[in-house]
């Protein structure tokens, strides 16, 4: 990834983050793996819709 682009994923907040994962139907690998970071970090806390699109893309992805 490119590191103009980590630190704009960074300075998002978690709403807006939440919002581009949406709009992208939690296919932006980027956008998933900041999401990530942030639930393993405690910046934020995951809903259950959150959680079971996470599983759902984490297993799609790594067995493709």
């Amino acid at each position: 990834m490119n590191i103009y682009k980590k630190n704009k994923l960074r300075n998002l907040t978690n709403q807006e983050l939440e919002k581009m994962l949406k709009d992208s139907q939690w296919q932006d690998r980027d956008l998933l793996r900041e999401y990530d970071e942030r639930c393993h970090d405690g910046r934020i806390k995951s809903t259950e819709y959150s959680k079971e699109r996470f599983r759902q893309v984490n297993y799609v992805t790594r067995s493709a």
